[in-house]
């Protein structure tokens, strides 16, 4: 699955509202996001419980990285 900025914050708002559905069958996940939504990342995994492979980029173009969001 390939998951950009934009949907990833999606199902971060979703997930304010109510518990994320299993992702069961994902196996591999590319993933673009800003850097102010790492801290919302591991929420997320918890939802992919069969995640073999993951591939996170970062988009240090629309957001300052601080050294916070980089520990």
């Amino acid at each position: 699955m390939i998951i950009y900025q934009d949907t990833f914050k999606v199902f971060h708002l979703y997930s304010k509202l109510g518990p994320l559905p299993q992702f069961d069958c994902m196996s591999s996940l590319d993933a673009s996001v800003y850097p102010s939504d790492l801290e919302w990342l591991p929420t997320f995994l918890e939802c992919c419980p069969n995640l073999e492979s993951l591939v996170l980029t970062l988009d240090a173009y629309l957001e300052k990285i601080n050294s916070k969001e980089m520990n």
